[in-house]
């Protein structure tokens, strides 16, 4: 009789959680990886998560997370020489009012050139200009479900009450009860908990330093723009940025702002986007735009992000918890609060997680 395969969950589906349950099912190819997540890919995006739109790209400062962020930036910039049409390349400037931009605090980019003083706008007191790369999360998404499903994992929508409940039951506790009757508990080998502001909430974890932060966002349909820009403050943290994408629109998103929880665009910040976008990038406006309606005639989407902070910074570590009734332990490995940073550093942090994973099966397996 063959050997019941051993399970593995990750509880998310965002692209951290998404590229972890990949990485752990093709390394464990005798295993069965499973993800639980109540949003899944393809679901419309519901305002209490992120939806990763305003940045779907990558800078070149660093955000807080620099192994993280360069194995991200070296991996997408591979991928955007296999799959050009999911990961654009595009001459991108950044713009910045800080009176000195340290040396240890930019990425390793392509093509890199400090700009001239006299080719820096009013305010910016530094700029670069680099090959970027932008995706669209969405896409990113659904690619990184297919590989995971091709590969063998297996994905079920459930909302996590409780960690306990997956420690004791693992999937059985979002599946269908047998024919019998019979009760069947399968506790996993291991955990992985990549649920972003979902950690504040979920019993067993309940984070209350996780918190908020929103970005708002829009997109124009603006073909005829190539080149993106970017502008950061005297902090280095981002206000505004325009991204063209490789279907031909362009993303402007805003500043961060912390512990908001609005998950719906609110106008007044849409108007503020559009009137700052055709301010600094007057060739947003075809000449053939309606006078009255300007920037709003090309406006295709708007929407907002919202991201999970944490207090103290990220976390990344391993739990044990006993099963109920049993002497035997699970390792939970948690992974949240990376912020906005998440979407420049999602292939790094999963790299890293799954370490930890692969670390803590082997351990019990002892």
């Amino acid at each position: 009789m063959s050997k019941e395969k051993e399970d593995i969950i990750v509880i998310g589906a965002g692209l951290t959680a998404l590229m972890c349950a990949l990485k752990a099912q093709l390394q464990n190819p005798n295993s069965q990886v499973h993800i639980i997540a109540q949003v899944l890919p393809g679901d419309p995006p519901p305002t209490a998560w992120t939806t990763g739109a305003s940045r779907g790209y990558h800078g070149c400062v660093k955000m807080g997370f620099s192994n993280f962020e360069e194995m991200t930036i070296s991996n997408l910039q591979e991928l955007s020489d296999s799959q050009p049409s999911l990961y654009h390349r595009f001459q991108h400037m950044e713009y910045f009012a800080a009176n000195e931009i340290a040396e240890t605090r930019l990425l390793t980019v392509s093509e890199f050139q400090v700009l001239p003083l006299d080719q820096l706008p009013e305010g910016a007191k530094h700029g670069a200009s680099f090959l970027s790369i932008s995706f669209d999360p969405t896409k990113v998404a659904n690619d990184i479900l297919g590989r995971f499903l091709t590969a063998g994992g297996r994905m079920l929508r459930g909302t996590v009450r409780h960690i306990q409940e997956v420690i004791e039951a693992g999937t059985t506790a979002f599946e269908k009860a047998t024919n019998s009757g019979e009760e069947v508990l399968r506790p996993p080998a291991a955990i992985l908990v990549c649920v972003g502001l979902g950690a504040r909430f979920i019993g067993g974890l309940e984070d209350t330093g996780v918190f908020p932060i929103r970005m708002q966002a829009l997109k124009l349909r603006a073909p005829w723009i190539v080149t993106g820009q970017a502008y950061y403050n005297n902090e280095t943290a981002p206000i505004l940025s325009i991204v063209p994408l490789s279907n031909g629109d362009v993303l402007v998103s805003g500043e961060h702002v912390l512990n908001d929880w609005f998950g719906k665009p609110r106008r007044s910040a849409t108007e503020l986007l559009l009137e700052k976008a055709g301010q600094i990038c007057p060739a947003l406006i075809p000449h053939d735009a309606d006078s009255k309606l300007g920037l709003r005639s090309l406006l295709v989407w708007e929407g907002c992000d919202i991201f999970a902070g944490r207090k103290n910074g990220p976390r990344l570590d391993i739990e044990t918890f006993q099963i109920h009734g049993s002497l035997r332990r699970v390792p939970v490995i948690w992974c949240y609060g990376y912020g906005a940073a998440e979407t420049q550093s999602f292939m790094g942090i999963a790299e890293s997680a799954i370490n930890l994973l692969q670390a803590a099966i082997e351990q019990a397996r002892l």
